[in-house]
């Protein structure tokens, strides 16, 4: 379908991405099966179903309905797909101008599903098992967010004696590297500036995994295996963007 609706750069990053994120590991461990049904299953529906992309409301509420469902079936492995790969597809067939306000507004949506889905799933344990359970929650925030005194996480060393960890944030300074980069180009140069202005909600995109580690900083580094694969959203965004940054105008013949 992306192959037949959309420009061949979405279908060939998709294929880049499917590879990078070990979309073979589908059929072999069902504790990330979710995030990849759930992404590909949404991809599926807005390149066949219109409405989901034509219609504010009916985005909205498709978009918020992924955050929830994505909340309820998954273990924080790489939630970040099911929000941006959808996204990138939706931005790709939507034909309104403004797009960097639909990111933010869609964003909002999956992000608001995610985070009430999870409050009433402690709010249901709370009410079967015990209302202190909500104090677990809490600590369980702060544990998944902030190092503290673990020394895995506080250590630098070994972080960097990792081949994988290394790899993984040699692949996020990349990005970050890359996106300064844009905002040179946009100082610069005004044809790069033009495009970066029509295309720079891919940025945003790209950026979103960012924040999500940041977040989640402890869980990231300790569950990088599988954490990593959010960063299949950055890797996405980043060739469309990279190919609608150089991509050489067609001179129209008079």
């Amino acid at each position: 379908m992306i192959w037949r609706k959309l420009p061949r750069i979405y279908f060939w990053g998709f294929i880049v991405t499917l590879l990078f994120i070990d979309i073979m590991l589908v059929p072999l461990c069902m504790h990330y099966t979710s995030v990849f049904y759930i992404f590909l299953v949404s991809t599926l529906a807005l390149l066949t179903i219109p409405r989901l992309s034509q219609s504010k409301t009916v985005s909205m509420c498709f978009f918020l309905s992924i955050g929830a469902f994505t909340s309820f079936t998954d273990l924080l492995t790489a939630p970040m797909l099911t929000w941006g790969m959808p996204l990138i597809i939706f931005c790709a067939i939507n034909t309104t101008e403004r797009k960097t306000k639909a990111v933010i507004c869609l964003s909002l949506c999956w992000v608001t599903g995610y985070a009430l889905m999870w409050v009433c799933k402690w709010i249901l344990v709370a009410w079967l098992i015990s209302p202190d359970i909500f104090s677990d929650a809490i600590n369980t925030v702060v544990f998944r967010s902030f190092a503290g005194d673990d020394p895995m996480v506080n250590s630098a060393i070994s972080l960097i004696t990792s081949f994988h960890k290394t790899t993984f944030i040699t692949a996020i300074i990349t990005a970050v590297l890359f996106i300064s980069f844009c905002i040179f180009s946009y100082l610069r140069r005004p044809n790069i500036r033009k495009r970066i202005d029509q295309y720079g909600y891919l940025l945003l995109i790209a950026a979103g995994p960012i924040v999500w580690y940041a977040a989640l900083f402890s869980h990231t580094l300790h569950h990088y295996f599988f954490t990593r694969r959010a960063a299949g959203v950055t890797l996405y965004a980043l060739i469309i963007f990279i190919y609608y940054l150089f991509r050489r105008e067609r001179n129209s013949v008079c």
